[in-house]
């Protein structure tokens, strides 16, 4: 039987894709809130070219007189499907079409196969897309003010265009899985999109994880520790993420703040700018550099003053 399963465990949101010859299963593990952060990332001009290039041979094996080879097709659904977990429900929706068709006439085929409607998903994955950030940005972002249940009931209260709106989903409940022996889990057993990101946002919002927008990148990210400010991905200096980023910010900033640290500073550059004017030779200016830092964590570890430092610094 064709199924594509949902379940949590304690830490994890498990998937599990099963064809209708009970044969293939496909497990994937993620951590919880994950799969819709990288569906936030999803690169829907990937994601569109393959749709566009799939419905292409889709109609090409509907109007054809004997059914062509579909080996290519086939190709292109699961890259589709490898470009995100859910879009793996898809996969496996029109890969057990596939299976059929060779028992079909030409307008059996489209009939089944309904290219146009595999062609529009683009536009549901968009809208999805969309509605997933309007929700983060108006209600899960823990960062924004007043209690999660408020921002919720604001932000159902208001229009319903771009809204998402909670499916009624299919659950089943089982028993002693390897993942989480010994409880009784509701299993999800979707039939749209809707109903995986139904199933997720509920158990997201009864389990409390915590979404923020990074204060770098601007994008969403589970924050494990719910203080955390800046995520993990990596940014355009080689090597380096978002959160390198941001502890290097709050260190400059902490830095700036800080008085010693400050007359530190505005003295190094006067002493520096002094070798341009040809007041002060090079090496002088280092044997000057030497005694400031020596100043400078003498007064940080509180054994001279900052008036002290203050009035050296002048000279």
């Amino acid at each position: 039987m064709l199924e594509y399963r949902v379940y949590l465990t304690e830490d994890k949101e498990v998937y599990e894709l099963q064809d209708r010859k009970d044969k293939c299963i496909t497990k994937v593990g993620l951590a919880l809130g994950q799969s819709l952060v990288d569906f936030l990332d999803l690169d829907l001009k990937k994601v569109n070219a393959l749709i566009s290039k799939t419905s292409e041979e889709m109609e090409r094996l509907c109007v054809a007189e004997e059914i062509p080879p579909k080996q290519k097709a086939v190709k292109q659904l699961c890259d589709l499907g490898r470009a995100h977990v859910y879009l793996e429900f898809i996969r496996l929706q029109y890969g057990d079409r596939f299976d059929e068709l060779d028992l079909r006439n030409e307008k059996g085929r489209r009939a089944l196969l309904q290219p146009e409607v595999f062609a529009a998903m683009p536009e549901q994955i968009a809208k999805l897309q969309g509605q997933m950030r309007r929700l983060m940005s108006e209600a899960l972002d823990s960062s924004l003010p007043g209690a999660l249940e408020d921002r919720l009931a604001k932000y159902f209260a208001g229009k319903s265009d771009d809204r998402f709106e909670f499916a009624q989903v299919h659950l089943a409940y089982r028993y002693n899985f390897p993942s989480a022996p010994g409880f009784i889990l509701p299993v999800l057993m979707a039939r749209s999109l809707e109903d995986i990101l139904s199933f997720l946002l509920q158990n997201y919002i009864e389990r409390g994880v915590v979404f923020k927008s990074c204060k770098h990148c601007g994008r969403f990210f589970v924050s494990e520790h719910g203080n955390a400010d800046y995520c993990e991905r990596p940014t355009e200096n080689p090597g380096k993420t978002c959160r390198d980023i941001g502890s290097l910010r709050a260190y400059r900033e902490k830095q700036r703040q800080d008085p010693v640290v400050s007359v530190y500073n505005r003295a190094y550059k006067t002493h520096y700018a002094r070798i341009k004017y040809k007041t002060m030779t090079r090496e002088e200016f280092l044997a000057w550099g030497e005694q400031a830092r020596v100043f400078r964590d003498e007064v940080l570890a509180g054994e001279r003053t900052l008036e002290e430092f203050v009035e050296w610094a002048k000279k």
